[in-house]
């Protein structure tokens, strides 16, 4: 049990399992952190902080839940994993019946976090492989996997993995469950570079503005999103199934793309 911030300052192994309220952070180094049937959730920050220059590995083992539950929105933001522009996080196993889940408030669930409109910051890469993993967000302006505010993202690699992807959003905006957030309305033309192999990943976009992997869209329609999958120029998807939904339920299908 974490009775306070775990802080990482080097390259070693470290394995958590049990419940805490405080989240981990790696200041720096390039650790492998086992999670083992963990419960992280904190009220601010992130569950798994990584700097740049750092490339992290999770290693998941059982069933994992990491992330904050808060419900509503305030200044300080909350996530499952934030990784920073220049940093890596590898989170991976040794199959697809290991389970993380992740949820962020104020941030993507896996990515980036943000103030406001006023304060965003930029995501590192994300890489994802053997194992399943549920991403959750609660906010309009932030995929569930990818980037948050005006904040971008690096490259998501998706490898013989099982995805669910939560995007948020309300009668206005739409989140898509994977991909860029509010920059792709007016400042950035750019969303992430989204390579899927081997995979079976499952989208869920709030309402039918946004696409199901790529942009942020809302009811102005003065955006990119055109509902479809898009995986940025120089991104992929070979030998995959993606399940595509509108809403947060999944009892119906939008379409199913192989």
């Amino acid at each position: 049990t974490l009775a306070a911030t775990y802080v990482i300052n080097d390259d070693a192994n470290y394995t958590f399992t049990g419940t805490g309220s405080y989240g981990i952070k790696v200041e720096s180094g390039n650790p492998k952190i086992v999670m083992n049937n963990a419960n992280i959730t904190v009220n601010a920050g992130s569950a798994i902080d990584i700097p740049s220059g750092s490339t992290t590995t999770i290693q998941v083992i059982g069933d994992n839940t990491i992330g904050t539950t808060k419900t509503e929105y305030s200044d300080v933001p909350c996530g499952g994993i934030f990784v920073a522009e220049g940093g890596t996080v590898n989170i991976t196993s040794n199959g697809t019946d290991n389970i993380l889940r992740a949820h962020g408030t104020l941030a993507a669930a896996i990515g980036g976090k943000y103030i406001h409109g006023s304060e965003s910051y930029n995501a590192g890469s994300i890489s994802i492989s053997n194992v399943t993993v549920y991403a959750y967000t609660n906010n309009n302006y932030a995929a569930a996997i990818g980037a948050a505010g005006r904040g971008s993202c690096g490259t998501i690699n998706i490898t013989n993995a099982v995805v669910y992807a939560y995007g948020a959003g309300d009668q206005y905006t739409s989140a898509p469950g994977i991909g860029s957030a509010w920059d792709s309305l007016d400042w950035l033309d750019a969303i992430p570079i989204v390579i899927i192999s081997n995979s079976e990943v499952h989208t869920f976009r709030y309402n039918p503005y946004s696409d199901y992997i790529g942009y942020l869209g809302d009811e102005s329609g003065d955006t990119y999103a055109t509902g479809s999958i898009n995986c940025g120029d120089g991104g992929s998807v070979k030998n995959s199934t993606i399940y595509c939904y509108t809403g947060l339920d999944a009892t119906t299908t939008d379409k199913v793309v192989i």
